[in-house]
């Protein structure tokens, strides 16, 4: 062989790119991106729960409307303990609020808004109000606080 191809040295590669230190460009870039997907979590939550308020306000309304025109093929009290009801499962645990019925309820729900709202007559609709029929009362009264206990438990969400 030739004397001048005998003292080539093999091939050699270049060291790999390393990634790190990353461009800052790239840091910037990032640090916006997981801003981003926490900014649309606490959204998403805080909406979800809007949600869950305004459809039960939705509800109420509709149920009201419903009672002033003396509607006689619902229970609107009925109707108003399962507003009640299903607003509160969504805020609070399944097994903190599945099983209570009776003037259980009525404390769960005057404990949850850390206020006296379902006093006397009111609590008395709400704890016998969907096995019986009271079509002939007025419900201006427990409306209102439902309407309130909603919008309590509404702030309180907010606040979490």
């Amino acid at each position: 062989m030739n004397e001048a191809l005998q003292n080539l040295a093999d091939i050699h590669l270049p060291k790999a790119v390393s990634n790190l230190p990353v461009a800052p460009g790239w840091i910037i870039i990032y640090v916006l991106f997981m801003a981003l997907i926490g900014f649309s979590y606490l959204s998403y939550k805080y909406f979800k729960k809007r949600r869950a308020v305004n459809l039960a306000l939705k509800k109420l309304k509709e149920l009201e409307l419903l009672n002033e025109e003396n509607y006689k093929n619902i229970n609107v009290l009925a109707e108003i303990s399962t507003i009640l009801r299903r607003t509160a499962l969504y805020y609070f645990k399944r097994e903190d609020v599945a099983s209570i019925t009776g003037n259980s309820w009525i404390d769960f729900l005057n404990n949850k808004a850390d206020k006296l709202i379902f006093t006397g007559k009111n609590a008395n609709l709400l704890v016998q109000g969907p096995y019986r029929n009271f079509r002939e009362q007025d419900l201006n009264s427990l409306f209102a606080a439902v309407y309130e206990w909603l919008r309590i438990m509404s702030a309180k969400s907010q606040e979490r």
